[in-house]
């Protein structure tokens, strides 16, 4: 509502591991938007890498492909995005292209905060709320 697109870009290697099916991949998802729907909020986008990591792809967070697809699709910048996440790789998928990267304490955030797994986030965020509230406050990195 404040004008800032919302997109989701998700790694599941689970999916290259054989432990998941694209078709699990999507009903979760779907399930994932029509709960944020219940709440009013809107995704413009949800993107997802199936790739293990040492595949090194282009689309597998850190990396910039998926953003760059997001971007393209919405026909906005790609630079001086906002991420925000539980993991080293949601903080520096932003950081890369100019902009914010943001650590939650939800999901597996506290405990890689607390052992170092994340490193030089430019802000730690109790959880997604408080993460939004910051972003708010701030405004836009660029």
């Amino acid at each position: 509502k404040k004008g800032f697109p919302l997109v989701v870009i998700s790694n599941q290697s689970g999916v290259g591991r054989g432990l998941l099916t694209r078709a699990n991949v999507d009903r979760v998802n779907r399930h994932f938007i029509e709960l944020l729907q219940a709440h009013g909020v809107e995704l413009d986008g949800l993107y997802w890498c199936p790739h293990l990591p040492q595949a090194r792809c282009r689309c597998r967070k850190p990396a910039s492909g998926l953003l760059k697809q997001a971007a393209r699709d919405l026909e906005i910048a790609w630079r001086g995005g906002i991420s925000v996440g539980d993991r080293q790789s949601d903080v520096e998928l932003a950081q890369r292209a100019g902009g914010w990267g943001i650590a939650v304490l939800t999901g597996y955030g506290k405990n890689n905060w607390e052992t170092g797994k994340i490193k030089n986030p430019d802000y730690v965020a109790k959880n997604f709320s408080a993460a939004v509230r910051w972003i708010l406050k701030k405004g836009s990195p660029l």
